[in-house]
């Protein structure tokens, strides 16, 4: 398993299916499904060390399963967050969390 928004952002570059959740926004993790790929997306994941670091970033646990027979090569550069204006986010890397 590996992350999720990237696997958004890796579909929306190709051409493929717009993933939008199938839940409405509350807690816990959101879950969307495409051909051959399992995308699940929780933004309070975090339960790690420092417990700290929710108030600094926002942590998301994102997890990706290939459910496909083809293989799926992801980078954290894949990944992207849009908020409600359509502002485009990147993650960081973990050097520049700590």
């Amino acid at each position: 398993m590996v992350g999720l928004l990237g696997g958004l952002a890796l579909f929306s570059g190709c051409g493929g299916p717009t993933l939008r959740p199938a839940t409405s926004v509350g807690t816990g993790a959101i879950v969307q499904e495409a051909p051959g790929l399992r995308i699940s997306v929780e933004a309070e994941g975090w339960h790690g060390r420092p417990r700290s670091l929710p108030d600094h970033v926002l942590p998301f646990l994102v997890q990706l399963k290939n459910t496909g027979s083809a293989q799926v090569t992801i980078q954290r550069t894949d990944f992207v967050l849009l908020d409600d204006s359509n502002r485009q986010y990147v993650p960081l890397a973990p050097t520049e969390v700590v």
